[in-house]
């Protein structure tokens, strides 16, 4: 993990407001706010608890109007939830506002406006 972190830090170097951590999450999710949340092929791997846990940190550490993306792969996998399960978790939450989505043969990407 130390090579992709390396090269991301260097990639980035010259945006000062830019952060690049390693983290456990949702143990450790970061405090924010953050104005944009990025969840893109990382949501299915989780179980629907694990994820329910991960978004009640995210959501909690956002700015209201912040930017909620998620984007995951709809073929076959192993992973405990599918795309459309995890976006459907996802969308559920009441603070969130569905902005646009986008279902391709293989891909799910959608777009929500944090409303705490």
């Amino acid at each position: 993990m130390a090579e992709p972190l390396a090269r991301a830090l260097d990639r980035l170097r010259r945006f000062p407001h830019v952060t690049v951590e390693r983290r456990v999450i949702p143990e450790q999710w970061p405090d924010g706010p953050f104005d944009l949340l990025v969840l893109s092929e990382i949501c299915y791997y989780f179980d629907a608890d694990e994820l329910a846990s991960l978004l009640g940190r995210a959501m909690s550490s956002l700015q209201a109007n912040a930017t909620v993306v998620a984007v995951h792969w709809r073929g076959p996998t192993n992973y405990p939830l599918s795309a459309t399960a995890a976006h459907g978790i996802v969308a559920a939450l009441p603070v969130l506002e569905t902005v646009t989505r986008h279902v391709d043969e293989q891909f799910l990407l959608d777009v929500w406006r944090h409303r705490p």
